[in-house]
């Protein structure tokens, strides 16, 4: 298949082969760039700007979505593990506190655009519990460490 891809499945497109009718070459352009943009965004690890601006100008389907936003936690989670190996007490919690406020965005993000996937927000509220339980540990190491 010779085409181009554009966007990490978002749209593919053949040279050489007509537009879609439903399009015209305006509108075709336009949605293009904005498949461009969301695909730039992607690149840059922006998953939140990425999913807002799909749900926004409704670029693709909810679940590739429900997929940025998926990734967005596990790198989340992936940050805050690597940065916890080799740091103090008060690092992790503010680590803790960096990871909290990444995952209250994604929640925001599911809540201002209506994604409804159950397992997803329970992954979440999960992580935050956990996250929340490891930041009392820290401060509770961190008391005994002043002792």
């Amino acid at each position: 298949m010779t085409g181009t891809i554009v966007g990490q499945t978002l749209v593919i497109f053949q040279p050489n082969s007509e537009l879609p009718r439903s399009l015209s070459l305006k509108n075709w352009r336009v949605k293009t760039k904005k498949i461009y943009f969301v695909q730039n965004l992607i690149r840059k690890k922006q998953h939140i700007e990425a999913v807002r601006f799909i749900c926004a100008y409704n670029v693709a389907n909810k679940n590739q979505s429900v997929d940025l936003l998926q990734e967005h936690v596990q790198s989340a989670k992936v940050t805050y593990e690597s940065k916890c190996k080799t740091t103090n007490s008060i690092e992790i919690k503010g680590n803790t506190r960096e990871e909290i406020a990444s995952l209250g965005t994604v929640l925001r993000c599911i809540s201002d655009y209506n994604i409804e996937r159950a397992d997803l927000l329970n992954e979440i509220q999960g992580r935050i519990i956990d996250l929340k339980r490891k930041r009392q540990v820290a401060s509770c190491i961190g008391i005994s460490q002043m002792n």
